[in-house]
């Protein structure tokens, strides 16, 4: 039985990449006709074209990686509502120079994980715009937006699939999960003892369902919980009601105004005021000079033991 190859790219070029370990992790439940093999961009340098008439090896090597193989897979996560600048730049490596694009005709698929509930659907719906300019088949459906949620990664990291004829298809994906350092907020190794002191926390994300979950965890907390959809809107608020709040929890992507923006605003008129970030993004994308900025970082998919212990550390203001 001939084997039908299939080279995948990841959209990241992390070495921590969530999506390099969900292509790993997807690998073996193809079928056995199948032959997975990465096809790497991280040593590409940005293209222009100046390099048409001479095309550098590492340009050659990536368009005779896809030329070897019968289908692509991209696996990617989502930058900013869109594809990552270093996968964008492989696609205009390959299909480049004019006449040579190594994606006309070529059958191809998308699939990619994120922490929030999107599950990289505006990634994926740019990428298979790129695609089908590009001329490449593509495989419409299904479609996959994988959330890592709390309870999907655990320590061994695999991917169990169920199907019940006439119920369909369940897919259950487990990752490794990443390692915890110290200039994070880590789950508590026990439980405290102490009764937990109420506090009035401002919430600020973009995102409706984000903010909701955020919010929900920390009232079951027995903490209360007010809402902004944005920097801006947070500020305002906190403007006119900042004897109600005791600390802000605010998301670090944010378009108009970022949470290192939020944190600033606030540092300069309620300098007392503990004010801490999330983000999805993981630790590398924050320096020890950003970290110092705020009082905390809760990283993304949430866990309730990071925000009790967290929590508990804040004091209500007097």
């Amino acid at each position: 039985m001939s084997r039908f190859q299939v080279g995948y790219f990841v959209g990241s070029i992390s070495s921590g990449s969530i999506n390099r370990q969900l292509a790993q992790a997807l690998i073996p439940l193809a079928p056995e006709r199948l032959a997975f093999c990465e096809i790497p961009i991280v040593d590409l340098p940005l293209y222009r074209r100046d390099y048409d008439d001479d095309y550098p090896a590492a340009g050659r090597a990536l368009k005779d990686a896809i030329a070897a193989v019968d289908a692509v897979l991209f696996v990617t996560p989502e930058y900013n509502r869109s594809i990552p600048g270093a996968l964008k730049n492989a696609i205009d490596w390959a299909s480049r120079p004019r006449g040579t694009n190594s994606f006309a005709h070529k059958p191809s698929a998308v699939i990619g994980a994120s922490t929030g509930r999107l599950g990289t659907a505006f990634a994926q719906q740019s990428l298979r715009s790129v695609l089908s300019f590009c001329n490449s088949p593509q495989m419409n459906a299904p479609e996959a937006y994988i959330q890592l949620t709390p309870g999907l990664i655990d320590d061994d990291g695999r991917v169990t699939v169920e199907s019940t004829e006439g119920q369909g298809t369940s897919v259950e994906v487990s990752l490794p999960t990443a390692s915890a350092t110290a200039s994070f907020a880590k789950s508590s190794t026990g439980a405290r003892n102490e009764p937990v002191v109420p506090l009035r926390i401002l919430v600020i994300d973009d995102e409706l369902q984000v903010r909701a979950t955020l919010a929900e965890m920390l009232e079951e907390q027995g903490h209360s919980v007010t809402q902004a959809p944005g920097g801006r809107e947070g500020l305002s608020y906190l403007g006119s009601n900042p004897e109600l709040v005791d600390v802000v929890i605010s998301d670090l992507g944010m378009p108009d105004m970022n949470g290192w923006d939020v944190a600033k605003g606030i540092q300069g008129r309620w300098p007392q005021l503990p004010v801490g970030l999330i983000t999805g993004w993981g630790e590398t994308e924050i320096t020890r000079e950003e970290r110092s900025r705020v009082n905390f970082v809760i990283t993304k998919p949430f866990d309730k033991a990071v925000l009790s212990q967290t929590m508990a550390d804040i004091r209500p203001r007097a």
